[in-house]
């Protein structure tokens, strides 16, 4: 449904994925949304993504090389969309700068290691994406997104840099969802907060899309006055579906934001 992939598009910008087979698409892959634009648009300060893909024929399959075209035509939509103030910086074989970047090895049992990562920075703030998983990749759209806002977003004031104590509601919540916390690792904490995320997203995605559907059959059916009702309904619907999917995305980030300031001060990675 259309009008339902646009929606999801959007909503996924601050979370976890796109819909690629819905969204609009260019060339096989799918063009930036509208929302995706609009963060491009708005940097405050010029973005590098250090794209790495260094593999190796012998021991990864096909399957990864073709994620990783996949990789870098989303790199190069973003490039067109930012208007200059996205740079995609290609360095394919070059695995002593991927490992100087920090970028996670694979395949070492099997050969030289590989690498297929990107660094997204600034002249202020860089972020590391240290390995792409094709398992991941519906959340791929969103997870770089949101490093590129992050990295591009203007210096706070001197006044705003202290960081601020997380919501005990969202700490409860973050431990509830880790009960090993103390041992668990930011890496691994991460991922399962994400993926609680991103099954709450799924549920939620599931629903409004009966409800859309349901709203959306009431605008086929009405004439008159009554189909200018029906299309101010849609609309409503839609503005709601989507705050709902950004309120998701936020929780997600605050737990994982709150997940990052505990391990600071445990003094535990």
């Amino acid at each position: 449904m259309p009008a339902l992939a646009a929606l999801l598009g959007a909503g996924l910008l601050s979370f976890c994925a796109c819909d690629r087979e819905a969204a609009t698409k260019t060339e096989g892959v799918a063009a930036p949304s509208e929302t995706t634009r609009t963060v491009l648009s708005q940097l405050s300060l010029p973005v590098e993504i250090r794209f790495y893909s260094v593999l190796d024929s012998n021991t990864v399959p096909a399957s990864t090389f073709a994620f990783a075209q996949r990789v870098q035509a989303l790199l190069e939509g973003y490039e067109r969309a930012a208007s200059g103030k996205v740079k995609t910086v290609r360095e394919q074989t070059d695995a002593e700068a991927a490992a100087r970047e920090g970028l996670e090895g694979f395949n070492r049992e099997k050969g030289d290691a590989c690498f297929l990562g990107m660094v997204i920075a600034s002249e202020a703030r860089k972020e590391t994406l240290r390995r792409l998983d094709p398992k991941w990749e519906q959340a791929l759209e969103a997870d770089v997104i949101r490093s590129v806002e992050r990295v591009g977003a203007p210096l706070p004031s001197p006044a705003k840099t202290a960081t601020s104590a997380p919501d005990p509601a969202v700490l409860e919540s973050v431990k509830s969802q880790l009960p090993d916390l103390a041992s668990v690792s930011v890496e691994e904490g991460t991922k399962r907060l994400r993926l609680a995320s991103f099954e709450e997203f799924r549920k939620a995605a599931s629903e409004m899309e009966r409800e859309l559907k349901a709203v959306q059959e009431r605008v086929k059916s009405a004439q008159g006055p009554e189909l200018e009702l029906a299309r101010r309904e849609l609309q409503k619907v839609q503005m709601e579906q989507m705050q709902r999917l950004k309120d998701i995305a936020a929780r997600s980030q605050a737990q994982i934001d709150a997940l990052k300031q505990l391990k600071e001060q445990t003094g535990t990675r």
